[in-house]
């Protein structure tokens, strides 16, 4: 954590590059949970995830087919290449909860109400981490102002900044935004996989 008088360029590429991972790699792990789910994953408690098949899906590109095609129009939707694979770039944010929400429910997830819990225990972090994110990935007048507008709503100083926002720690908190952020993705995944 930067203290008074040592915020430098350093500090907030630093507070950038884990904004911007920390909301990659928990896109990464829903993509994964998902397709896990799917394989009938076996969770920490021994308990095997069902789904009931709401469609034919032989292989998992066919699952992440159904996930590229669930918000799309049918004259939009996207076909896999001839090798059967989709262009990662058609694939859903998987790092918006609704997403995991939504495809879960579809596959008719027996863990649904575990997924509800943990994605619900900690609201910000799944709602305010990617207008920091966007701030850092597109530095613009619209994104300072999204990531500003966040700082605000959860009583941080915005003056210096979304980076020093980030990691500026309340005298009532233990710890940064940042940090109680990462705690709970962390937090999220542990309850996920129980």
């Amino acid at each position: 954590m930067a203290t008074a008088g040592t915020w430098d360029r350093v500090s907030e590429d630093i507070v950038s590059y884990v904004t911007i991972e920390a909301q990659n790699t928990w896109g990464n792990f829903v993509r994964a949970y998902y397709l896990s789910c799917w394989l009938g994953t076996h969770l920490r408690s021994g308990a095997k995830v069902q789904t009931a098949p709401v469609f034919t899906a032989a292989t998992a590109n066919d699952v992440l087919g159904w996930a590229v095609n669930k918000y799309r129009l049918p004259k939009n939707w996207k076909k896999p290449s001839p090798s059967g694979s989709f262009d990662p770039r058609d694939e859903p944010k998987w790092f918006k909860l609704d997403t995991l929400l939504d495809l879960c429910t579809d596959l008719k997830c027996s863990n649904i109400s575990t997924i509800r819990a943990a994605v619900s225990a900690k609201p910000n972090v799944f709602r305010l981490l990617p207008e920091f994110r966007n701030f850092f990935a597109h530095r613009n007048r619209y994104t300072m102002r999204s990531a500003s507008l966040a700082a605000s709503g959860l009583g941080l100083p915005s003056t210096d900044g979304p980076a020093a926002a980030l990691v500026f720690r309340p005298p009532t908190k233990a710890a940064t935004t940042l940090a109680e952020w990462l705690i709970d993705l962390e937090e999220a995944v542990q309850d996920l996989c129980s």
